[in-house]
């Protein structure tokens, strides 16, 4: 196989179906929401795209962009045991923000939320699964646009989004409350229950934060 191929559409819909799983059959709801719901925590704003139990103990916001090396390991490396020991276990509810540190993470951006909120966190995961192939190529926006397609986003579907003003104005504005309200200057930045922890996360330093932010009981 070469490695340098973009994702097969196999491989998309297997993770697109294993989010589905996941949701089926946690013990908690896996909600994807774009609005507050009402026992959410304070910090969590409506056009949110959030993971896990609303009565999580603990909120993890982590803000990102695409084009990060730094947040492509994460989620390459760390995301799948975070999330099955602390999102599935209804410990943590996970809020995942957009902070797109140039144009290409702008654009591709703009395609995890054209695909809907049911779909954005299996495109988190591919665009991360990708990184080499549609960061480095020649054509970007090419790369983007396959990558789409294979996610059930038509290239006609994907320009519309490119030209959407009030989705570039949404995402940009999540960056600039980040900056605002968490002085979030670098990306991957982790806001935990309303403590900023900035860099690169590995399991076991991640799982020590979380664990002292858990309340004793």
């Amino acid at each position: 196989m070469n490695d340098k191929r973009l994702i097969s559409r196999r491989s998309l819909l297997t993770v697109l179906s294993s989010t589905a799983a996941v949701a089926a059959t946690s013990s908690y709801t896996l909600s994807y929401v774009w609005a507050k719901p009402s026992n959410a925590a304070s910090w969590e704003n409506p056009g949110d795209v959030a993971v896990g139990n609303a009565e999580a103990p603990v909120v993890l916001i982590e803000y990102f962009s695409l084009t990060c090396p730094h947040c492509m390991r994460f989620h390459r490396e760390t995301y799948a045991a975070f999330r099955r020991q602390y999102v599935e276990t209804g410990k943590v509810r996970y809020i995942l923000r957009d902070f797109p540190l140039n144009a290409p993470a702008l654009d591709a951006a703009k395609l995890a939320h054209c695909g809907g909120p049911e779909r954005y966190f299996a495109f988190i995961e591919t665009l991360f699964e990708q990184f080499e192939q549609w960061t480095g190529s020649g054509d970007y926006l090419n790369a983007l646009a396959k990558i789409g397609e294979l996610g059930g986003v038509s290239e006609a579907q994907f320009k519309a989004c490119l030209a959407d003003k009030e989705l570039e104005a949404r995402i940009l504005s999540v960056a600039l409350e980040g900056e605002s309200k968490y002085n979030i200057e670098s990306t991957p930045s982790f806001v935990i229950n309303g403590k900023l922890h900035t860099g690169e996360m590995r399991i076991e330093k991640l799982s020590k934060i979380l664990n002292d932010s858990m309340p004793e009981i």
